[in-house]
């Protein structure tokens, strides 16, 4: 099974890191946001099932090797 859950949690955080580099209001908040724990859980189901209703409706598609 895969560690869905831990690497989404790596792209927040990644993307968290980015957006408190840049300069601007905007960007610090928006990267506070993605390192809170509790803030990342509701953005991470939300993904989550986005990533699935894409899957579901064939938009895309994910093979193996």
């Amino acid at each position: 099974e895969l560690p869905t859950h831990e690497l989404i949690d790596g792209a927040f955080i990644l993307t968290g890191g980015l957006l408190l580099l840049t300069p601007g209001f905007l960007t610090d908040l928006f990267g506070f946001i993605c390192l809170t724990p509790f803030s990342r859980e509701p953005m991470k189901k939300f993904l989550m099932r986005w990533f699935k209703n894409k899957i579901d409706r064939g938009e895309i598609t994910i093979g193996s090797f």
